[in-house]
């Protein structure tokens, strides 16, 4: 039963990744703090298992879209490297915090977060005026923002990285697939630094690490491999704002029932 409803997590959220351009982490965590709730795997830290397993699967994902978006000559090297230092250092912050937080607490500001994102979604509109091609504003503190809130979601960032770079100019193909390397850093960077620092520094109270469910994260990503084909397959025949207004009450109500659970 449960490695059925991880199969299902892993295949709603790679086709709603997929569909919205938003990622699968949106999806998985929510899923991933009932399935271990139910279960009683990590009953202690639950959100933070599902978070840090959630970013580790965006790796996979991630890095696969890079690779083809590479390959088509979509991805603005020259932006990524303006964010990346701050993305880092941000997604890095995000997930040590993981590491500080009771579960209470981290249930409290992941379910607040996602309240904002849901409420981010439901206001997007398309963007009409943009700055000058090339031009970033107050990209330091962006990046660190984006890295923090992402890691702390699970999430791979594409939700604001994306309407960022195409506010300033960038074509949206191209916003598309810089965001796409932007989201590995945040998974893989955020990872393994804060996994160094919160083992080998000795200050926090747990291993980042230790919150990773090993199982789930291979179940997940393969699952989600499948379906976000598919997904991003029907993303041109299907008017995807209304699924986004479906989908950002649907995640209201979700961060609710992490709250009281």
């Amino acid at each position: 039963m449960m490695v059925l409803s991880l199969i299902l997590t892993g295949l709603l959220g790679g086709f709603i990744g997929g569909l919205l351009g938003l990622g699968g982490g949106i999806i998985f965590v929510p899923f991933l703090f009932f399935i271990f709730h139910y279960f009683d795997m990590s009953i202690s830290t639950t959100i933070q298992s599902a978070i840090v397993t959630s970013l580790a699967c965006v790796i996979l994902s991630s890095a696969s879209a890079v690779i083809k978006h590479q390959k088509n000559g979509l991805i603005e090297w020259s932006v990524f490297g303006k964010t990346a230092p701050g993305i880092i250092i941000g997604s890095s912050l995000g997930l040590i915090s993981l590491s500080l937080f009771s579960s209470g607490l981290a249930r409290l500001v992941y379910s607040l977060l996602l309240i904002c994102i849901a409420i981010y979604m439901i206001k997007k509109r398309t963007v009409t005026k943009k700055h000058d091609f090339g031009s970033l504003q107050y990209v330091n503190s962006f990046s660190i923002t984006v890295g923090l809130v992402s890691s702390f979601l699970g999430i791979g960032g594409g939700t604001l990285t994306t309407p960022y770079f195409h506010y300033h100019g960038y074509e949206m193909k191209k916003c598309i697939a810089t965001a796409s390397i932007c989201g590995f850093c945040i998974s893989f960077f955020g990872i393994v630094i804060s996994g160094i620092m919160t083992s080998v520094a000795g200050i926090f109270n747990y291993n980042i690490l230790n919150f990773l469910i090993l199982d789930a994260f291979i179940i997940i990503s393969l699952s989600s491999m499948v379906s976000s084909y598919y997904g991003a397959s029907l993303t041109a025949k299907i008017k995807t704002g209304h699924l986004r207004l479906i989908f950002g009450y649907t995640l209201i109500i979700i961060s609710i029932f992490i709250i009281i659970y």
